[in-house]
């Protein structure tokens, strides 16, 4: 059976074109290791740095935090898995990898160096292959019930799932009035593959809800 489809090639490739980059406009992406029974030393650079990371993630071993604020701190740093700290200047994403060893990664923008007493490696993407990048943005869990204050006593936040009923989903409160929640990021390609995802912010289907001022 025939479909009454149309392709538009042309489109589709003009979308290609324009995801392009140009050697200059590569990402900095910088990566290291380090041991510490608690990584708060290092994240403490990164807060007083001035690059924008407002958004952030705690993963700890019993929950998920979301940053409220834009000096969010981990609950429980001792028992943090993952974090992802991201915004407008980049994104970071430090995990845990045994019970004082640590890895970290940060794509940042084209030039972007670390914050002062930070080491770490840069990766030189090779020049002569293409690059692209993609804005796309997936959905979160949870459909706004309520807008009035989270309470976490209650066990429910102010976004629901069934499918993970368990879960105290609690987005950062001016997000209250989006009823699906979604993570916005761009994605790098080379050869086809992707090579690096870089969250840039939580918002609506169409865009990144700003921080309040």
């Amino acid at each position: 059976m025939m479909s009454d489809t149309v392709i538009d090639f042309v489109g589709i490739w003009q979308d290609v074109e324009q995801a392009r980059l140009d050697a200059e406009a590569f990402p900095a992406v910088w990566g290291g290791r380090f041991t510490s029974s608690n990584p708060s030393d290092f994240l403490q650079r990164w807060f007083e740095s001035e690059l924008a990371l407002p958004w952030r993630v705690w993963e700890h071993t019993d929950a998920i935090m979301f940053g409220r604020t834009p000096d969010s701190r981990p609950a429980q740093a001792e028992r943090l898995l993952r974090a992802e700290l991201f915004g407008g200047d980049g994104h970071l994403r430090l995990r845990r990898d045994g019970a004082d060893r640590w890895q970290w990664r940060f794509v940042g923008l084209p030039g972007a160096g670390l914050p002062k007493d930070i080491s770490g490696e840069r990766w030189q993407p090779d020049p002569t292959v293409a690059m692209f990048r993609y804005r796309e943005q997936v959905i979160l869990w949870g459909k706004e019930i309520r807008k009035q204050e989270d309470k976490p006593e209650t066990g429910v936040g102010l976004w629901w799932e069934d499918r993970v009923a368990g879960a105290r989903l609690a987005y950062p409160p001016h997000l209250s009035g989006i009823e699906r929640v979604y993570l916005h990021f761009y994605r790098y390609t080379q050869a086809g593959r992707t090579v690096l995802v870089q969250y840039l912010g939580l918002g609506n289907r169409k865009e990144v809800v700003s921080w309040p001022k």
